[in-house]
């Protein structure tokens, strides 16, 4: 967001053409664009770009002050600030810590009066690279550490990279109060390979490996999602890869894992495209006899798993639990395993299941919640439909070989997904208005 120090007089430009000609020029030369991080390249964009459409409206009519937000704990790249103030030295740049940024990042004013320094004692090597074009990114660390990335093919011109005779008295000064042990504490410059110079196929690669690992642990968010956050690029190729990997859930944080990543507004998942292929719940189970009664709602999941054909969801146990069951010897482990692959064996059956009446009655909110508990114990395992009371019920079983609940799965396809030999109240119907 550009924030001008006056904004309501900005719209006095937008007015008419002679007002705009006549005062936009006095506007741009008196008012301080306070501009954040991740808009400096949208600014520099705007008012700086050279061959730009209206470059001769914008000549003498650029912001004479800019005042940077510099972010706190993030690594930025200062590229576009460099190339601003290498191309418009009259224009004043003011590098400040962001509103954010309090006392507990040490680093955060040093590294604004490094930034500042830099676009002001910019040496002869470094402005003709950046002239050339060869350099990917500036960037400087959170931790007051600064690398040059070039473009493949492209090696530095010069060695001393960054300051002019001028600007390394300032890093002296600096590397004594800081107590750096030398220049190269502060700065390294890098002429491999930046990410964006490598190729897709490989970079697919890189992103299916990072995807993979870890990936048979229990999660309640998606732990290399940081870097889909990096940057625009890496966000784009590699959020998909990351969303769409199959899933491990503990069970307490299903509802804000679905929450989170694929919300239901106005009664559509949102990241439909997303969904993962597979999603394993870990119950709450921890060696007990009985399950802790803890509750999940089905119905999100059932939703979220609509979204895609192959979707697939099952329950286990903890393995960390399941080892100590063993050691201790008091219950038989192949019994929870099986109670578990029962369990978990007709909720799977729910979540696949598609037939017609099913779906409309998910669609239109006949079903409201489908809560479940006990899953893979040694008492019986509870799952309660919640549905509308104005529920129009399947004909009546004239031969009385069904009761109400069974003929309700019999008409809904789900009649052969329970155990009703072993336990005759799982499932149950629960009628709401």
């Amino acid at each position: 967001m550009l924030k001008p120090g006056n904004p309501p007089t900005i719209s006095l430009t937008q007015v008419c053409r002679q007002i705009r000609d006549e005062f936009r020029k006095i506007y741009m030369q008196n008012v301080s664009f306070t501009v954040r991080d991740k808009d400096i390249k949208r600014f520099t964009n705007a008012f700086f770009a050279s061959g730009h459409t209206n470059q001769r409206v914008l000549d003498g009519q650029r912001p004479s002050r800019v005042i940077y937000l510099y972010p706190p704990s993030m690594n930025v790249d200062i590229l576009p600030l460099v190339e601003l103030k290498m191309a418009y030295p009259q224009t004043e740049v003011t590098v400040i810590p962001g509103p954010a940024d309090i006392e507990e990042q040490p680093y955060s004013q040093f590294n604004c009066e490094l930034i500042t320094h830099i676009l002001e004692n910019t040496s002869p090597a470094l402005r003709h690279d950046v002239q050339a074009s060869i350099i990917s990114e500036f960037c400087c660390h959170h931790n007051s550490r600064f690398y040059l990335w070039y473009k493949p093919g492209h090696v530095p011109h010069g060695v001393d990279m960054t300051f002019d005779r001028e600007g390394q008295a300032f890093t002296d000064q600096m590397r004594r109060l800081y107590n750096m042990t030398s220049f190269a504490d502060l700065f390294g410059v890098y002429h491999g390979v930046a990410f964006e110079g490598i190729d897709v196929q490989l970079r697919n690669r890189i992103y299916d490996f990072t995807a993979d690992t870890e990936a048979d642990l229990p999660r309640g968010v998606l732990l290399w999602l940081g870097l889909a956050q990096t940057c625009q690029q890496l966000r784009t190729e590699f959020r998909p890869i990351c969303m769409k990997r199959e899933i491990i859930l503990l069970w307490g944080e299903v509802t804000g894992y679905l929450h989170t990543f694929f919300p239901n507004v106005d009664g559509k998942i949102e990241n439909a495209e997303f969904v993962p292929k597979g999603m394993t719940v870990v119950t709450p189970w921890r060696g007990e006899e009985e399950g802790d009664g803890s509750e999940l709602d089905l119905l999100p999941i059932i939703k979220v798993g609509l979204c895609r054909q192959d979707f697939t969801c099952r329950f286990v146990h903890d393995k960390t639990s399941m080892n100590h069951v063993i050691e201790d010897g008091q219950y038989d482990p192949d019994a929870f395993a099986e109670f578990i692959s029962e369990d978990s064996g007709s909720l799977e059956e729910v979540v696949r299941n598609r037939n017609e009446r099913w779906l409309l009655e998910i669609a239109t909110g006949v079903i409201k919640r489908i809560i479940v508990s006990n899953i893979g114990v040694y008492g019986p395992p509870q799952a309660e439909f919640y549905m509308k009371y104005s529920l129009s019920g399947p004909e009546s079983d004239e031969g009385g070989e069904y009761s109400s609940t069974e003929l309700y799965f019999k008409s809904v396809g789900l009649l052969e997904a329970w155990t009703w030999s072993v336990f005759s109240a799982f499932p149950t119907l629960e009628f709401e208005a």
